[in-house]
């Protein structure tokens, strides 16, 4: 009943947030794991009690526990997949957009906890984030709620609110270690308040606020001994920060769309503007309350300072550590000045039109402009292990730079051997005689190129031949086999889910319901003899006018099969053709017998499409 009263008394939030939720559950796994979202999946797996996952993160990859914590019981409740995982962080990007309404609420008023609230939900870095399995989404809410109940403990000192603080305080540090200096910036404005506190004594405060620090410690013990091991880097991969690194990185939070990012700009000035004009504090203190623009501009000013300030002047005094998700913290700061710069807008018509327009460039930029939905953006590393494990009939090697993480997806493949080397080092081993020679593939990929030394590839070269070169975004992989290796058959990367329609259903069947031709996505063939294996249906299954379904199967422009599909379910057509030179090609399926008699339809099914090259 509480629920419903609290839907019916925020309608417009929940409007808002239905919204969001559209913008973040929309193709939620459409997109691959890059190396970053396995590693979650990997040290997250419900196979790992939490004492493993946290002693790997003490001890092999320093990360706070809390978001491996809670996406291994999302795993354990819900199932260890990819959607579940990605589920995980787009709830708490849909709790951040609430989170963020509350705190503009507390500190400001309703109505720019709704405009903010909006800003969020269609937020285009917000959303990104509320799609990737890492933290980033869950570091925004944590943040957003300490920031609530800091604002709440300072409006209303008490041993219960400061408790609460203490803990949301904790959550946020146990979120990720850029949060630390955000905890800093909150025991800033503690400060002010210790000096000019608010409906309680100096002393009073003071007390409670180094319980406060005191408690947050305690609990953060174990966080502390993972943070520690930070201590011993001597080197990262990220780049020593450009003078304009945190001009790019306002600029991303909003999709490098010039329109928004010229509309945010303005909303802020304009709260400035009207921060100007307010009078001096009479009486001589920030009161939360009756100045609460004040309090505002207090909170957001010290709280991006800050996180902003100290991670700069570190990475030139020790190591570069400025990467824009990292500081999605701020982010719920910079929104809540744009939504209080827009609510001060007091011509409602202007004010409607601003939202208007903000949500049309929004929409456009995400869905037309960026293709969000539909561009691949992350390294396809299911698909490129996929082809592998499809290609390998008898046990096989996957030598790999990124060892650690390709067991998630050949864990359940025993017949895959992986073995931890980069191509170079692979190389050296074979040359000294530590290896011996045998097939093997090698796979790499997230901005690594293939690179090899020359006296390697000239030893590649006089002893293997590249038998298969598979190519997705972000990855690769080639298939390098001994000269006086003896192979019948490799399967060749090319299946029914690479031929574009829209009519293939769960099961992986082709549907083509009238004359038409469907082609496949491009691919690359070796030079060579090949085998098409084909398997399909007539529909239906009794034969209209004693004909079935007839299908041409084209390579490129030129038919290398034509036959008709049989009324018999698990039919295979087999038919041999020959690629003369190595290049890229398309297969193309085409019905061309389509009629419809006595309401019944004449129609084809493919179930199989397999290409297998000769040796």
């Amino acid at each position: 009943m509480k629920i419903l009263n609290w839907i019916k008394e925020n309608k417009i939030l929940v409007f808002i947030v239905l919204i969001g939720a559209i913008l973040r559950f929309y193709k939620l796994d459409y997109q691959s794991l890059w190396i970053d979202e396995i590693f979650s999946m990997v040290q997250s797996s419900p196979e790992n009690p939490i004492g493993k996952i946290y002693s790997y993160l003490r001890e092999n990859d320093p990360h706070p526990p809390l978001y491996y914590f809670s996406l291994h019981t999302f795993l354990i409740l819900f199932g260890d997949t990819v959607w579940v995982g990605r589920f995980f962080s787009a709830f708490c990007g849909i709790a951040g957009i609430i989170a963020i309404y509350y705190l503009a609420k507390e500190i400001l008023n309703r109505k720019i906890g709704l405009l903010v609230a909006f800003l969020t939900a269609i937020n285009y870095f917000h959303i990104y984030y509320s799609q990737e399995i890492r933290m980033y989404s869950l570091m925004f809410l944590t943040t957003t709620i300490s920031f609530l109940y800091l604002a709440k403990y300072i409006k209303s000192p008490s041993k219960k609110t400061m408790i609460w603080y203490s803990v949301f305080a904790t959550l946020m540090i146990y979120t990720q270690f850029f949060s630390l200096f955000t905890l800093f910036s909150q025991y800033l404005i503690l400060l002010y308040f210790v000096v000019k506190p608010y409906k309680i004594k100096s002393k009073e405060f003071l007390i409670l606020s180094v319980i406060s620090g005191l408690l947050t410690l305690l609990l953060y013990i174990p966080g502390i001994l993972i943070f520690l091991k930070t201590s011993e880097m001597s080197s990262i991969w990220i780049q020593l920060p450009e003078i304009d690194v945190y001009t790019k990185m306002f600029k991303e939070f909003f999709g490098f769309a010039e329109i928004l990012i010229f509309i945010v700009v303005i909303l802020i000035i304009l709260f400035f503007f009207k921060l100007s004009q307010r009078n001096t504090l009479k009486q001589g203190y920030i009161d939360p309350v009756k100045e609460k623009q004040v309090f505002t501009f207090f909170i957001t000013f010290i709280w991006i300072f800050i996180t902003l300030f100290i991670p700069l002047v570190a990475s030139y005094v020790n190591l570069p550590m400025i990467v824009s998700r990292y500081f999605i913290n701020i982010l719920p700061a910079i929104l809540i000045l744009a939504a209080s710069g827009l609510y001060y807008i007091k011509n409602t018509t202007l004010q409607g039109l601003i939202i208007v327009v903000f949500f049309i460039f929004t929409v456009t930029d995400i869905v037309l402009v960026k293709d969000y939905y539909n561009k691949i953006t992350k390294s396809q590393f299911g698909e490129l292990t996929t082809i592998i494990k499809d290609r390998s009939k008898t046990e096989t090697k996957v030598v790999t730079y990124w060892s650690w993480l390709m067991p998630y997806y050949f864990e359940e493949t025993p017949k895959i051997k992986i073995h931890p080397n980069t191509l170079d080092e692979y190389i050296l081993g074979l040359r000294n005689g530590t290896l011996s020679k045998a097939p093997f593939w090698y796979l790499d990929g997230h901005s690594r190129p293939f690179a090899i030394s020359q006296e390697n590839q000239s030893f590649l070269n006089d002893n293997f031949k590249l038998k298969q070169k598979i190519e997705r975004f972000d990855c690769w992989a080639n298939y390098y086999v001994p000269n006086d290796y003896k192979e019948e058959f490799i399967k060749d990367n090319i299946s029914v889910k690479d031929f574009k329609s829209q009519y293939i259903d769960n099961q992986g069947v082709l549907f083509i319901f009238e004359n038409s031709t469907v082609e496949s996505a491009f691919t690359e063939l070796q030079k060579g003899k090949y085998k098409l294996i084909i398997e399909g249906l007539s529909l239906p299954q009794k034969p209209i006018n004693n004909e079935n379904a007839h299908i041409i199967i084209k390579l490129n422009d030129e038919a290398i099969a034509s036959f008709f599909l049989s009324e018999k379910d698990n039919t295979s057509n087999e038919f041999d053709f020959e690629v003369l030179e190595t290049k890229k090609v398309k297969f193309k399926i085409q019905f061309d017998n389509d009629i419809s008699v006595n309401n019944e339809d004449r129609n084809a099914a493919i179930k199989k499409f397999i290409i297998e090259r000769k040796k």
